[in-house]
């Protein structure tokens, strides 16, 4: 489908959604599905990246932030959460921000901050 794309808009020298409706007026909605489908990757995957830069970014910092040498308890494998690896503490509390300081998780329940839930 790429290759056919690449090859209706090289051959008809416009866009996916102005090539497809050139081949046949009906054909526009698959020119515009494409394109509405790569916006919505390109959203998804952005977050994705943003953790990889995060990651990366942290990676520089001595000692590294899931590193055995900030941890607390004896076996070397957490820091204030007995019950995650220090790596999966960094991750969920300190880089997605899932779990407070106390290790219990997000509530996000009252976003409101008026006392009352939210709900869709």
């Amino acid at each position: 489908m790429l290759l056919l794309e690449f090859t209706l808009g090289q051959v008809l020298q416009k866009g996916n959604i102005l090539a497809w409706s050139l081949v046949h007026p009906r054909l526009y909605g698959i020119g515009l599905a494409t394109c509405t489908g790569c916006y919505l990757i390109v959203l998804y995957y952005n977050v994705i990246i943003s953790w990889a830069l995060l990651l990366f970014f942290s990676s520089f910092k001595n000692p590294l932030p899931w590193s055995t040498q900030n941890t607390t308890n004896q076996a070397g494998t957490s820091k204030s959460c007995p019950d995650m690896f220090i790596s999966e503490e960094w991750f969920y509390k300190d880089m997605l921000h899932i779990y407070n300081d106390d290790c219990s998780k997000y509530d996000t329940t009252n976003s409101m901050g008026d006392g009352s839930a939210f709900q869709w």
